[in-house]
């Protein structure tokens, strides 16, 4: 994934686990957006102060909210952060 490439989002895993319910997917993507936001904020500013412990740890959090949202280039860029 390059800087600025667009990201593709797949919702079937989603979908797959709401059976219709589009209550709680809507409830799923309120809590993605807000949660990942701030843990985002936090991962970056563990790596800019070099606290690798809390990178780990900030990456591990948000992989599996990727999987959620279809977000698979990420998951994939987070796993490798946590190597």
């Amino acid at each position: 994934m390059k800087t600025g490439e667009p990201l593709k989002i797949d919702l079937s895993y989603l979908q797959s686990i709401s059976k219709g319910n589009k209550e709680f997917e809507k409830n799923i993507l309120q809590t993605f957006t807000i949660d990942t936001v701030a843990d985002v904020q936090k991962l970056r500013m563990a790596a800019a102060e070099n606290n690798f412990e809390t990178v780990y740890l900030m990456a591990h959090k948000i992989k599996p909210a990727m999987q959620f949202v279809g977000l698979m280039q990420l998951q994939k860029h987070l796993t490798e952060i946590q190597t």
